[in-house]
């Protein structure tokens, strides 16, 4: 039986990547939010990058056509890197202060 709490996770995650979709960015700053309801922030943040791993394979056979190739290494690399050094921090700081520092940070953005 599917519970309500998984329900609204999926709801959650579903609604961030369609407006994620439809605006070209953005479905992290709606899912980090909502899902930090339901789930600690260690949750959120391997769950938000297994978000972004199936959104980015969809929306590469979604829209393939206008798929530019050598944009590949000049936009994944740095990504790449930067979940590297972003994971590595995470062990270092408190789950609780960064939760609300990533609060603040789409607070004022």
């Amino acid at each position: 039986m599917i519970k309500v709490h998984d329900l609204l996770f999926l709801l959650a995650a579903f609604i961030s990547e369609f407006l994620g979709t439809l605006g070209g960015f953005g479905s992290s700053t709606f899912f980090v939010p909502l899902a930090a309801l339901l789930e600690p922030f260690e949750v959120v943040l391997i769950l938000t990058s297994l978000l972004h791993v199936f959104s980015n394979i969809s929306k590469i056979y979604l829209f393939r056509k206008d798929f530019e190739k050598k944009y590949i290494f000049q936009l994944a690399l740095p990504a790449i890197a930067m979940t590297l050094l972003g994971a590595y921090f995470v062990g270092l700081f408190d789950p609780k202060m960064l939760s609300r520092f990533v609060g603040y940070v789409l607070l004022f953005l």
